[in-house]
C-alpha cells in the first residue's frame, strides 16, 4: 500500500473527504479535524493523491467484482422481459361456434 493511499484511509476515518476538481484537490470535513498537520500533509502530498483520485492508478477488480460487472453488463444489453404483462390479444381458450 503506498502513502497515498494510506493517507487516504485515514482521513476518510476522520471523515475528511478528498475530490479532484479542474486538476485541482479538493478537501473538505470537520474544522477540529482539518488540523494545520494535516493540511501540511495534504500539500505535500497532493501530486500522488491527485493520481490516486482521478484514477491513473487503477487496481484490478477481485473475482466477485468481475462477476459483479459481467452481470451487469449482460443486464444492459438484455432486451427486457415480458414477465408480468398481460399479454396483447391472446387467443381465447375456447372457439366460438
Amino acid at each position: 500500500m503506498t502513502r497515498g493511499t494510506q493517507l487516504i484511509q485515514e482521513l476518510i476515518l476522520q471523515g475528511i473527504r478528498l475530490w479532484p476538481h479542474d486538476g485541482k484537490m479538493r478537501y473538505a470535513g470537520l474544522p477540529h479535524r482539518l488540523t494545520p498537520t494535516v493540511k501540511e500533509l495534504l500539500r505535500q502530498s497532493r501530486e500522488e493523491l491527485l493520481d490516486l483520485l482521478t484514477g491513473v492508478h487503477t487496481v484490478p477488480l477481485s473475482y466477485g467484482q468481475q462477476g459483479l460487472w459481467s452481470i451487469h453488463q449482460q443486464a444492459q444489453t438484455r432486451p427486457p422481459s415480458r414477465a408480468g404483462r398481460p399479454p396483447s390479444a391472446a387467443p381465447s381458450p375456447c372457439p366460438s361456434t
